[in-house]
């Protein structure tokens, strides 16, 4: 999980104030508080939880509250779609690079590939980013696509698509996961 990583990171002795990205269930409320200096929210229940919690810890959290609260689309705003000027801005810069990248990372998937993928159909709203990346995926070369927008960690070959959720990987263990020497889903 999350938070098995944000231990990892101060086993290893990284002193710095660590934020976790995602609503926490309510099962992690006290490690949230105890390990994390700050979380984003939007779920006044466990808003509340947390508060509570830090009281009995004696601590300050810091939460960074969503203006959807209560929206179980965890910060998704119109407003975050890229404008028509940002795509044509980003077609240009990759049509300018040879329509040629070593990667691509993004929020989500171009629709296309979403709809490929059964357990990410429930997921599709369409949007403009997603019909956006489908031009993209039309008409750029690439070695690898990272995403995390679906909270899960799963490969899909066919695209050399990675979508990353809990897993930590250096980026030269994604050849050997297509290539089936290594698994995504590894326990150190």
């Amino acid at each position: 999980s999350r938070l098995d990583q944000v231990r990892s990171m101060q086993a290893a002795g990284i002193e710095t104030p660590m934020m976790l990205i995602r609503v926490p269930m309510l099962s992690e409320v006290p490690s949230v508080v105890s390990l994390c200096a700050g979380s984003l929210e939007s779920d006044i229940t466990v808003l509340r939880a947390l508060n509570a919690e830090a009281g009995r810890q004696g601590k300050t959290h810091g939460v960074l509250l969503m203006q959807d609260l209560g929206d179980l689309r965890e910060g998704w705003w119109s407003a975050e779609e890229p404008s028509f000027e940002e795509i044509d801005r980003a077609l240009n810069n990759l049509e300018a690079a040879g329509n040629k990248v070593d990667h691509i990372i993004t929020h989500t998937l171009p629709e296309r590939i979403i709809w490929e993928v059964p357990m990410f159909r429930r997921f599709n709203m369409s949007c403009r980013t997603a019909q956006f990346l489908d031009t993209v995926l039309e008409k750029v070369e690439y070695d690898k696509w990272f995403c995390g927008h679906f909270h899960i960690d799963t490969e899909i070959s066919r695209h050399r698509a990675f979508v990353l959720y809990n897993s930590v990987h250096e980026l030269g263990d994604f050849d050997k996961i297509l290539a089936g020497e290594m698994s995504m889903f590894r326990d150190d």
